[in-house]
């Protein structure tokens, strides 16, 4: 072992050395943390910074017994390291030997874990790697989090580790948790929640107090895994499906946030990066595919309550120096797609103005309506610079992102759509016979500051029955926080329904509902008129009249549509209105 270290080897022939040799009865004790000897200590970290050089060709090895001994050294060495924190959390502090060891192994898994992500691995080799070592590896690291404290310097172990929990996809299954203890949180009690989640969860947002910035993101890290599986848990009943023919205000699900992150918000500037972190976790539900339009629009409404405040926090992170005439930008020259564009975990003096931008063009995609309000309701002497720096920077990726959101997107039917880049117009022709309808919709520079312009040509419908359409189209981008591309597809399919002669919904006369986004489905047994669900539902609330009289909902008039049991069935959530229908019903 001593003349292998004394030689210069190239970083993996001095890995097989250093096999070869323990496989052929040396002592040394590989992958352990034994500070007896110092000669075996310091064979350790050269074997770790060895491996760190060798990196990705460790995979294509012949030698498969070598390749699995330095794989498995890496879990072996994490599992020491997690069982050391456990039995004493000052350990690293006091040896900065086994937190160097540690810091290195992190910094080579991340090394190994890049190679399998960016496709440089046989399909077998990231099946391997993603079936056995990464979901063990990534257990290690949520018990180590545990053992992170809010007072912690950033140390190299605490930089590796921030590094690591910001790669990580998702919070790994099967941690285990026999030594969690719940941690009362009155407001996380009322969930089904496990002890080990809710001691995660209460730790996580813990740290965001620290006063350390390292620490404050590891907290944000091991949060954004845990805000899908929050957003679930506290919001079982609302995502569960409902039928969409019940009569039932219960069927308008109301979402909420999870609760810790209205709870972790700071009352005053002590931390001002926390505001933005709990924005970004905010955003996530909106994030792919999972809820429905109908489920975004009421999500987007309990974000509402807080994105004030966080956006005034965010706008002091932006990468900018507004105090200088004109605004002094930080972003370097055409960088300005990586910084808006691409979401940069990587840590450095930049972080968080690559953080800022990305989450302020990130909100203005998921939140147009929520940026255009706070936009409105600013100070006057503050709009004309939030103006340039969303114009000159955000406003122009935002409007190329949506036209090639809608230019790659399929139509079915007799509907085609193009888009203009150098006007910034989307252009969508519907056809029937030799008629044809065009919507355009124009997209202004500053958008989504100034709600787009809408302009209907050559109805194939009634145009007051077109006019609604539209004005519908308006109100859900202007209000509801829509995205160009679901605000053509809600046109399309008012479109079609009107063509195939669907009728209108005769309370608020229209066929595709504003927020269900639902034909009307519930028909009256007298004169055969449908309804959407919800607006039967408001509208018999809004028919209890002055003497606490019933009046029929039927626009036929005297025709008996059905009892207002049927109707408000499911209202348990207005109470006032539940009990004064019930007591009219029996009286």
């Amino acid at each position: 072992m001593e003349f292998i270290c004394s030689k210069t080897y190239e970083p993996l022939e001095y890995m097989e050395k250093i096999y070869e040799a323990i496989q052929s009865g040396d002592s040394c004790p590989l992958f352990q943390f034994d500070q007896s000897n110092n000669y075996h200590w310091l064979t350790n970290l050269i074997f770790a910074k060895k491996f760190i050089q060798c990196g990705k060709r460790i995979f294509s090895v012949e030698n498969l017994e070598f390749r699995d001994f330095a794989l498995c050294g890496i879990v072996s060495v994490l599992d020491t390291s997690v069982d050391i924190l456990r039995d004493s959390p000052h350990a690293f502090e006091k040896n900065p030997r086994l937190e160097a060891l540690t810091a290195i192994y992190m910094e080579l898994y991340l090394v190994l874990t890049e190679s399998v992500r960016n496709g440089e691995q046989s399909e077998q080799t990231v099946e391997e790697w993603n079936e056995f070592y990464a979901p063990t590896i990534n257990t290690y690291f949520i018990r180590m989090f545990r053992s992170v404290r809010k007072d912690q310097q950033p140390t190299p172990f605490i930089r590796a580790f921030l590094k690591v929990l910001l790669s990580l996809p998702a919070f790994p299954n099967d941690v285990p948790s026999e030594d969690s203890t719940r941690e009362f949180v009155p407001e996380l009690s009322v969930f089904k929640y496990s002890a080990f989640e809710e001691s995660c969860i209460s730790h996580a947002f813990s740290l965001f107090s620290s006063n350390v910035e390292h620490i404050q993101l590891i907290g944000y890290a091991v949060s954004k895994l845990l805000t899908p599986i929050m957003f679930k848990t506290e919001n079982e009943k609302s995502l569960a499906a409902q039928d969409d023919t019940a009569v039932n205000v219960n069927s308008r699900p109301k979402l909420s946030l999870p609760v810790m992150l209205s709870k972790s918000y700071p009352t005053d500037h002590t931390h001002p990066h926390v505001g933005p972190m709990l924005l970004d976790l905010a955003l996530i539900p909106l994030q792919g595919s999972t809820l429905t339009q109908e489920q975004k629009v009421s999500y987007c409404e309990a974000i509402d309550l807080f994105f004030k405040n966080a956006m005034n926090a965010l706008m002091l992170d932006q990468p900018f120096d507004f105090r200088k005439s004109p605004i002094v930008c930080r972003i370097p020259k055409l960088r300005e797609r990586v910084y808006y564009l691409e979401s940069d975990q990587t840590t450095g003096p930049a972080f968080f103005d690559k953080f800022a931008a990305h989450l302020l063009f990130k909100s203005m995609t998921l939140l147009p309506a929520a940026v255009r309000l706070f936009y409105k309701g600013m100070p006057n002497c503050f709009m004309p610079i939030f103006q340039e720096v969303v114009t000159k920077y955000a406003s122009k990726l935002l409007i190329e992102q949506e036209l090639t959101k809608v230019s790659q997107a399929t139509f079915d039917g007799e509907m085609k759509v193009r888009t203009v880049p150098v006007t910034g117009e989307i252009i969508a022709e519907y056809t029937i016979e030799e008629t044809k309808m065009k919507l355009t919709i124009e997209l202004s520079t500053d958008y989504p500051l100034s709600v787009p312009s809408m302009n209907l040509d050559k109805a194939i419908v009634k145009s007051d029955r077109a006019k609604k359409w539209l004005l519908q189209l308006n109100a859900y981008l202007f209000h509801q926080n829509g995205a160009i591309l679901e605000g053509i597809e809600m046109w399309k399919r008012n479109v079609d329904k009107g063509v195939e002669g669907v009728e209108d919904c005769t309370i608020c006369m229209m066929t595709i509902h504003q927020q269900t986004h639902q034909l009307p489905k519930i028909k009256c047994k007298q004169c055969k008129n449908k309804f959407h669900s919800n607006c039967l539902v408001s509208k018999t609330i809004s028919q209890l009249d002055a003497s606490n009289k019933f009046r029929r909902l039927c626009m036929g008039g005297g025709c008996d549509f059905m009892q207002p049991e049927e109707v408000l069935q499911g209202l348990a959530d207005d109470t006032h209105a539940t009990r004064d229908a019930l007591s009219i019903r029996r009286e």
